[in-house]
């Protein structure tokens, strides 16, 4: 799997009635787990060098959504798409 960079702004629910929006933001993810979030990221080459991040794949068009797994939620998943029709 490796490393992958999710960039752009992002919608997450901090409670049922509250949502953060991340603007600007960048998610990394290695061997398919989220290691790191950021907000109002400016400088991509600098965060991918500090992350360790420099050779990670930057997908062009996805769209990323969590779900539970289960009735009880133990486990969340997260999956991704990607839509070449996106652009």
């Amino acid at each position: 799997m490796g490393k992958e960079l999710f960039v752009g702004t992002f919608v997450h629910s901090v409670s049922l009635a509250q949502l953060e929006i991340g603007e600007n933001g960048v998610i990394g993810v290695e061997n398919g787990k989220i290691v790191f979030v950021e907000k109002n990221v400016k400088d991509l080459d600098s965060l991918k060098k500090t992350k360790g991040f420099e050779d990670a794949n930057v997908p062009k068009s996805y769209f990323l959504w969590s779900y539970t797994n289960g009735p009880l939620g133990h486990a969340i998943e997260w999956k991704s798409v990607l839509y070449s029709w996106i652009h």
